[in-house]
């Protein structure tokens, strides 16, 4: 509530992060006074950012999660990631990882992530998917993983071992990203101690990096234990505009993204997105919105899976996919005309996650990690949410 003194000269108002003054000559009092008592709401627009999650961020949840912003959030902004993909591996076998980058032409707003300790394949991937994926919207480095594989070839956490190398990297990935913004994703740093050198580093990061993505938590916390926001937020106001600074950590609903926002430009969110595509939008899904976005999912994990096996056999660059055309396959989906492989199995992490909760959801649970085809899955999610109406 404020309470707004106005004369009769028409002094101008001047509004301030959390107030409004008046501004009128010094040797002048206000004539006349007129007091008004009224709230005030002042739209701070920011970014969401789905974080990028090995064997979850892929085409088919990313189209889910865009879907359901798109209709429920209509004040901020959506970016996404990519699986983070291995450079090496790319290197040496593109047909083997690129279903790491799958992307169709609807997920605007979407950075390829790459992580791996060999800084020449790392620049090979970086030129490789600029020039022939120049669709997405960045390329990003992993400097911040705390998988033990992942560090074992050097990449991700273990990037910041050798800051200085990391930081020449960085400027070699830049130059070769051509027209595609480059950035990187990190940590608080390796430990407590570590702290200070790490925020250095990202600050001096920012000579590179179009964005800087930064988990408030040391390596050694993994993903538990308090987020440092301070040092985010302290990195930002050093950055200032050089860069976009994005908070991740500990994030576990959108009203609690909002409040941790800060000066910041954006709010990433990891664990907690996890088959939760509501958590990036003011509402809160009925049990038939709920099964709804299950059997869509589902339909659209086995196209996706579908058309990756029978698309894999490239020579030069991977013919990324419609989402017209994988809408149209939803719309008229026909099970027999797909190859399921493995991907009701794998659907199994997510159809966990969206029915964490719910009443009866345990035993639900144990029946459908029985399941390995479609039908049987899509009557057991129907029996399910049956009992729930």
């Amino acid at each position: 509530m404020l309470i707004v003194s106005i004369n009769k000269e028409g002094s101008p108002l001047v509004l301030h992060r959390n107030h409004i003054s008046i501004i009128h000559p010094p040797d002048q009092e206000p004539s006349v006074r007129l007091f008004f008592i009224f709230e005030i709401s002042i739209l701070v627009r920011m970014i969401m950012w789905l974080a990028p999650m090995d064997g979850i961020t892929n085409a088919a949840y990313r189209i889910v999660v865009k879907q359901i912003f798109e209709k429920y959030n209509k004040e901020h902004e959506l970016w996404m990631w990519t699986e983070f993909m291995n450079a090496e591996g790319y290197v040496r076998e593109p047909q083997r990882l690129v279903h790491h980058i799958i992307k169709t032409d609807y997920e605007d707003n979407t950075i390829a992530q790459i992580y791996g300790g060999d800084h020449e394949d790392l620049v090979k991937t970086a030129k490789d998917i600029a020039e022939k994926y120049p669709s997405f919207s960045g390329i990003e480095l992993n400097i911040g993983c705390p998988s033990p594989k992942v560090m074992a070839c050097g990449g991700g956490a273990g990037m910041m071992r050798e800051k200085e190398k990391t930081l020449e990297l960085m400027k070699r990935l830049r130059d070769v990203c051509g027209l595609l913004p480059f950035s990187m994703k990190t940590r608080a740093g390796l430990t407590e101690d570590d702290k200070q050198a790490q925020k250095e580093f990202i600050i001096a990061s920012a000579e590179f990096c179009q964005t800087l993505s930064i988990h408030g938590r040391t390596y050694k916390q993994w993903h538990s234990g308090d987020v440092d926001w301070q040092m985010i937020y302290d990195i930002k106001e050093a950055v200032g505009d050089k860069a976009l600074v994005i908070g991740n950590g500990g994030v576990k609903s959108y009203e609690h993204a909002l409040e941790l926002k800060h000066n910041l430009d954006g709010i990433m969110i990891a664990q907690a997105a996890i088959a939760d595509p509501w958590i990036f939008v003011p509402h809160e899904p009925t049990p038939a919105e709920r099964r709804e976005t299950i059997l869509f999912h589902l339909k659209l994990m086995i196209i996706a899976f579908d058309y990756y096996h029978k698309n894999l056999h490239f020579t030069e660059k991977f013919t990324q996919p419609s989402y017209e055309q994988w809408m149209n396959e939803v719309e008229n989906f026909d099970i027999s005309r797909y190859d399921v492989g493995k991907s009701v199995i794998e659907y199994r992490k997510y159809l966990f996650n969206y029915v964490g909760g719910l009443t009866g959801s345990k035993e639900f649970k144990r029946i459908a990690a029985t399941i390995r085809d479609y039908q049987p899955l899509v009557d057991a999610v129907n029996e399910f949410f049956a009992t729930l109406s």
